[in-house]
């Protein structure tokens, strides 16, 4: 999906090897709603602001390599858009770090 993009970011050969990488428009859904489900199945859950709008990240982890999932919702408008990064084997980049900017560039560039 990210080569579809054409994104060309320091971790892009990095993120070619993710297990599931996912953008998600959810028109006219509740954010809170999503938020109670990751809630309930993440390591964490926090508050995020990114360019104005607000919404969650939230870092699933696995037991052997470690913090290897993030979904970033974010509120736009009436929906919510929610980029979900995994990355099944090491080493591999911060998968927050790759969520938050694909989530920044999604905002910048609807604008």
């Amino acid at each position: 999906m990210l080569g579809q993009l054409g994104v060309d970011l320091p971790w892009c050969a990095a993120v070619a090897r993710t297990d599931a990488d996912s953008f998600t428009w959810y028109r006219g859904s509740p954010i809170g709603r999503e938020r109670k489900t990751e809630e309930l199945s993440r390591a964490s859950v926090e508050d995020l602001n990114i360019e104005g709008h607000s919404g969650f990240i939230a870092l699933g982890q696995d037991p052997t390599i470690g913090n290897n999932l993030c979904e970033v919702g974010i509120q736009f408008q009436d929906d919510f858009i929610e980029w979900s990064i995994s990355f099944n084997e090491q080493p591999f980049p911060d998968p927050c770090d790759v969520a938050k900017e694909l989530t920044r560039q999604s905002i910048v560039n609807a604008k």
